[in-house]
């Protein structure tokens, strides 16, 4: 700083000095590209308010215009003044930066056309060109990128800043070239980031973290054989997918180039839903991955209960999936969960009362709803994944959670409430609170819950299971159990807490004796006197029939059922044995 430091400036020198001179790394972070809404932000505006807050005032009036063009680096100046701080003594008058954006233009454009931009570092070259990014149009983008091209075969120094540069303004140029999907008049800022090719992505994506990772994958995944002659990826148009999506199909040489197959599942919840199925399908055409659209026209979340379009619309996805699985022969779906993920899970799945065993709730393979799925990234943290897509050139799509949801609030305030109060390492404690629980989990399962569920039977009237298994383990491995042969081998709804509770009681009393038990209202069960649980399934015991059954057969084939041997036969009200049938009983084991 010149001598003037600390009170308000009024030479280009100052300017220049301030703007350019310290570390690059300490400049990009607090006054170049400082964070959004950040302190750091908001103390540089306040700074450079005070500092230069008169100067700029004077330049918008032109009247430095005659002296500060006349030699290159005060011409620089100039241009930092209006383009630059305008933006930080601005920053709440959008009006106000509009008009001096006229101004740094016309000055840029003088500063190029006199040849200037050729004789000046890379640092005053790049925020000499900066207006052209802030009053973009493509003719003028396609411009900036020639001027960095010329400048890229001579330089020697500041390479990552000029790189920097040249990303931006392709992601600039990228936002200008989405396509609109939509009726006139009717354009969707869909895009957080749009799309570009790094000019050394060759060189340097092997390089990156999550190549190795996914190397790793495919390799045990054994992609591009007999057995996995493609991969599934569920791309939602969010980073973590588009990034997965876009590793895949850069990968896949390596991997007999194994087809890469998207399903975009267009809910058609919001506006632009449909903006973001197009944008999706051309960007997988691009990059030559089949890519699969399926909106859901058979409910809308305004219209329907949320508990019925939740099962509907889940179904409607894993359907999909399958569909497509089967059609293009693939043995699983990548999904784009990562370790953030995992750690909102584990909060979510404590509140919402979740087994200790299933607390961590996510695997890098699973079943679920008869689909494999795989998340190749699940130990990746959120901001390495943010990286790839940066550097690279991946686009996604901003993020839509609504802040009223339960996601959107546990994102933006209670996480960041838990990391005001216990600082960082509280992320690292979840995940590791989530990696045990699967672990215990996994034990658990070889020891105890495997051999249990294996005894366990069942038809097509109901499951039984030994409970004397279960007498000596605690309550929260009679839940587990008891949960899956609901879930798994039911497919009905679990058994509340308080009933499984009398069960429990009731079995290990010294005087225990078989009797029916209510541990659900829609159905029945029954205790043996050898301690078996016979859970029979939901509509065995239905009293609601619909008004318009009827029998369209006399008789049905004999069935066998343990010892007896049934066939039902329809008989005639005024048959002297209907009325005998008036009376029913219904038999159980001990008779």
């Amino acid at each position: 700083m010149t001598g003037n430091e600390g009170g308000e400036a009024t030479t280009a020198e100052e300017v220049l000095s301030y703007w350019f001179d310290g570390d690059m790394q300490e400049l990009h972070r607090t006054k170049w590209f400082p964070v959004s809404g950040s302190d750091v932000q908001a103390a540089t505006d306040a700074d450079i308010t005070s500092r230069f807050g008169t100067l700029l005032a004077t330049a918008e009036t032109r009247a430095l215009h005659a002296s500060w063009t006349s030699r290159p680096h005060s011409f620089v100046a100039l241009i930092v003044l209006l383009d630059q701080f305008c933006r930080h003594v601005y920053r709440h008058d959008a009006d106000k930066r509009k008009a001096i954006d006229v101004l740094a233009l016309e000055l840029a454009t003088q500063f190029v056309d006199d040849g200037l931009h050729l004789h000046v570092s890379v640092p005053h070259f790049v925020f000499a060109l900066m207006p052209f990014r802030h009053s973009p149009t493509p003719d003028r983008l396609e411009h900036v990128l020639a001027h960095i091209d010329g400048r890229e075969t001579t330089m020697l120094h500041d390479t990552d800043l000029l790189s920097k540069f040249r990303r931006t303004t392709v992601q600039r140029q990228s936002h200008l070239r989405v396509p609109n999907h939509r009726e006139p008049g009717e354009e969707f800022d869909i895009l957080e980031r749009a799309a570009f090719l790094h000019p050394n992505e060759a060189l340097l994506l092997p390089k990156h973290p999550l190549v190795p990772i996914m190397h790793a994958f495919l390799t045990s995944m054994r992609a591009g054989s007999d057995a996995c002659p493609a991969i599934g990826i569920s791309l939602s148009g969010g980073v973590d997918s588009m990034v997965i999506a876009y590793l895949l199909v850069t990968l896949a040489p390596r991997y007999n180039n194994f087809k890469v197959v998207a399903v975009h599942i267009d809910y058609l919840n919001r506006p632009e839903s449909s903006a973001e199925a197009a944008y999706v399908r051309a960007w997988a055409h691009d990059h030559n991955i089949e890519c699969i659209v399926r909106p859901v026209e058979e409910c809308q979340r305004a219209t329907t209960k949320r508990e019925d379009y939740e099962k509907l619309s889940r179904d409607i996805r894993y359907t999909t999936y399958q569909d497509v699985m089967a059609r293009f022969t693939i043995p699983g779906m990548c999904v784009g969960h990562h370790r953030g993920d995992v750690q909102e899970n584990v909060i979510s799945n404590m509140m919402k009362g979740q087994s200790l065993l299933g607390l961590n709730g996510m695997t890098p393979s699973s079943m679920v709803n008869g689909v494999r799925i795989w998340r190749p990234l699940l130990a990746v943290n959120k901001d390495a994944i943010f990286d790839f897509a940066h550097t690279f050139g991946v686009p996604y799509f901003k993020d839509t959670t609504p802040q009223w949801s339960t996601r959107g609030k546990l994102r933006r305030q209670l996480m960041p409430l838990l990391q005001n109060i216990y600082g960082d390492g509280y992320l690292n404690n979840l995940s590791n609170l989530g990696q045990e629980a699967t672990e215990c989990a996994d034990v658990l399962e070889t020891a105890l819950l495997g051999p249990v569920l294996n005894t366990v039977q069942s038809s097509g009237l109901a499951v039984w299971i030994d409970l004397t298994l279960l007498c000596a383990q605690p309550m929260f491995l009679w839940k587990e159990i008891l949960r899956r042969v609901c879930h798994e081998r039911m497919g009905e709804r679990m058994i509340r807490d308080k009933p499984m509770g009398e069960l429990r009681v009731k079995v290990l009393k010294p005087n225990f004796k078989a009797s029916w038990i209510t541990l659900k209202k829609q159905t029945k069960s029954f205790v043996t006197t050898q301690k078996h649980l016979v859970l029979f399934r939901e509509p065995v015991f239905q009293t609601v029939f619909p008004p318009d059954l009827y029998f369209v057969a006399e008789t049905t084939p004999l069935s066998t059922v343990g010892p007896w041997r049934i066939q039902l036969r329809l008989v005639a009200s005024p048959h002297t044995d209907a009325q005998v049938l008036e009376v029913s009983y219904i038999y159980t084991s001990m008779d």
